[in-house]
């Protein structure tokens, strides 16, 4: 009888944990738009780690979050970005500007924070910082969704030592 009930029970929490992973709970994801015609623009979506703060000046409103932007297509851009990662100093945060090259128009691009790492098993993270710029390949891409355009190396934050009370 108490097997049935903990089979019953696993198999109820795994339907659950599996449909509320895979639902988004019909949430409408509109990219924040910086510009108004919209035939010349390019979608930049935010990944994992990194927040965009500002674009050319243009600020977007605190305490919001947005994960994708519509950005002018066809030139240059600076954007001001938090990288946020859990393996710098302790709650650290780095803001920096990001020369994001010329979009294309219509097409789908992320950007996200990469750090080279190594190790077999535990992640030692080495001087290979970088923010990496990549554009959504179209069609069917099974393995690969994303192809690299463009990688801006950074480098990694200054070492600092706890001083120690005398």
């Amino acid at each position: 009888m108490k097997s049935k009930f903990w089979i019953v029970l696993t198999i109820t929490y795994i339907i659950f944990y599996f449909t509320g992973c895979v639902s988004d709970g019909g949430a409408i994801h509109a990219p924040y738009s910086f510009i108004e015609d919209d035939s010349a623009a390019a979608i930049l979506a935010m990944g994992q780690g990194i927040r965009l703060v500002d674009f050319e000046g243009n600020k977007l409103q605190e305490g919001t979050h947005w994960t994708s932007f519509r950005l002018p297509a066809g030139r240059p851009m600076n954007l001001r970005v938090y990288i946020i990662w859990g393996a710098d100093l302790a709650g650290e945060r780095r803001r920096g500007i990001f020369k994001c090259p010329p979009l294309e128009a219509g097409k789908e691009y992320r950007v996200r924070f990469n750090v080279k790492t190594s190790g077999i098993f535990i992640n030692i993270p080495m001087d290979g910082y970088s923010i990496v710029l990549e554009r959504k390949r179209e069609g069917l891409a099974i393995l690969r969704q994303y192809e690299q355009v463009y990688s801006q190396v950074i480098p990694p934050l200054p070492r600092t030592e706890k001083k120690q009370k005398r």
